[in-house]
């Protein structure tokens, strides 16, 4: 969970470095950029804030992953209080953070979806349930305009204040009523536009991104600066095949249109004349446009690939490294934070002179039964970012709830609650020899007590830094990380 919400964070926090880039950059080149690359910019925001991408990691900057310093061995969980076992009667519901922080997001966000797409059906039931077919000369007009193959429906609804696009599988052009001759022509080659450029995949896009990040403000002024941008490029993608007269009447008719509009027509759709606090640089671009010539081509180019690179070089998710055995970091830790705590000896070995690597031998399995390794000791790629980190254990799959058994005979060394590792359990076994059990969903034993091989320790789960339930089975020699399928007698 921990490394879902970082990875979670990371894109946001990318995504609003992104954004204030483009931002910037359209203000820079405000004259000078098209308006189809300004809209090639904006969507690369979205492509930051929905996607993990990122550059290789030599190009990119890694996000540490937070030190974590282990209080004094304690029994149960961090307010002292007893752990029940599974299936027992809990006093107090053991909720991670960072599992509390991932479920007020996912609410947030379904809401968000929720509400605008609800918002979304009943506008398109309204307007198709008063809509009627379209005369035969607007239905000429459509097939001249789209061809004969044009895969989009045309109908007039008295409902609709302005024209617009809805339905990404199914589309439909609707005009509202008395919209004919030109001003019909104008507004089908204004939704047509939109339809050839896939801009409804592109309002969609932006409302999941903006669900996604709820709960930042820079994700609703990127939305708004999308459905901007996306005007901005229809308009001009119509207007570079018009000449100058009929450049004034495609901006009459959104004049015209700006007067009769009395309804909002939502997020999803594409209304021709929606925003009118807009109107007026709509306008401005329609009566000055010109073709680009090369110099704008460069700095369109420029600035498309400057904030690609900066999608690129956002910040990773933090890469997660399993730590050493929770009595090597306290022994690490500030005294400001923890207090001394006095050394526990270590477990006496079978005869009292074998040496470690007879003690180790005897290493039995942590599980109930044979397991599937799911990740192993040593280097490995990791799960999201794909960058090689040391992994000091072995991932065992299990299910929760299933039982943890000690691999030897010894004295709980420490046992508590930890962000990165959940609940846990640290066993010596004499000659500087330590097993530590990770992720638990609950702990059986406390700091001090004495087991024996085979005793249950606690029961696996997921809490901590875990995409699932599973066991992180740890073995230190004298502090040292060590494999322990060799020690378990495995190949």
């Amino acid at each position: 969970m921990g490394e879902a919400l970082y990875l979670l964070l990371g894109l946001s926090a990318g995504g609003t470095a992104l954004a204030a880039l483009t931002w910037g950059l359209t203000r820079l080149l405000r004259g000078v950029l098209p308006r189809r690359a300004a809209f090639y910019l904006w969507l690369l925001v979205l492509v930051r804030f929905c996607l993990p991408v990122y550059a290789p990691a030599v190009c990119r900057v890694p996000v540490p992953a937070p030190t974590v310093h282990l209080q004094p061995a304690q029994t149960g969980t961090p307010d002292g209080e007893a752990l029940p076992a599974p299936g027992a009667p809990s006093q107090k519901a053991a909720l991670p953070a960072a599992g509390t922080a991932l479920l007020v997001w996912a609410g947030g966000a379904c809401a968000m979806l929720f509400w605008h797409t609800g918002g979304y059906l009943r506008l398109r039931r309204s307007l198709l349930r008063a809509a009627r077919e379209p005369d035969a000369a607007a239905r000429e007009m459509l097939a001249q305009l789209a061809g004969e193959r044009a895969r989009v429906r045309l109908v007039v609804s008295g409902q609709a204040g302005s024209p617009m696009l809805l339905g990404l599988i199914r589309p439909v052009i609707v005009i509202p009523e008395g919209c004919a001759g030109q001003t019909l022509r104008y507004a089908l080659l204004h939704e047509l536009s939109h339809l050839r450029r896939g801009d409804l995949v592109v309002k969609w896009t932006a409302l999941l991104a903006n669900a996604l990040h709820w709960f930042n403000p820079a994700a609703y002024l990127v939305r708004r600066a999308v459905s901007r941008a996306c005007e901005l490029a229809c308009d001009e993608d119509v207007v570079r095949t018009l000449t100058g007269p009929e450049r004034r009447g495609y901006a009459e008719t959104l004049l015209l249109l700006a007067s009769g509009c009395h309804a909002r027509a939502g997020v999803l759709t594409t209304p021709m004349c929606q925003d009118k606090a807009r109107l007026k640089e709509r306008l401005v671009q329609i009566m000055h446009y010109r073709k680009n010539t090369m110099g704008v081509v460069l700095a369109a180019a420029l600035a498309l690939c400057l904030t690609a690179c900066g999608a690129l070089a956002g910040p990773a998710a933090p890469e997660k490294q399993d730590a050493p055995a929770p009595a090597a970091l306290r022994a690490e830790a500030p005294a400001s934070e923890t207090p001394d705590v006095p050394d526990i000896p270590d477990a006496a070995a079978p005869d009292g002179q074998a040496d470690a690597a007879e003690a180790a031998a005897a290493l039995a399995w942590p599980l109930t039964a044979e397991a599937k390794v799911t990740a192993s000791f040593g280097t490995r790629a990791h799960p999201v970012t794909g960058t090689a980190i040391t992994h000091s254990g072995l991932d065992l799959a299990a299910e929760t709830g299933e039982a943890v058994l000690a691999a030897a005979d010894g004295i709980v060394s420490d046992a508590g609650y930890d962000a990165a590792r959940g609940y846990y359990v640290a066993l010596a076994h004499g000659n500087g020899l330590v097993t530590a059990y990770y992720h638990l969903s609950g702990a059986a034993v406390a700091a001090g007590d004495a087991v024996a091989a085979g005793d249950t320790l606690g029961y696996a789960g997921a809490t901590g830094w875990a995409t699932g339930p599973h066991l992180h089975f740890e073995v230190q020699q004298d502090g040292t990380p060590v494999d322990p399928m060799p020690l378990l007698g495995a190949e």
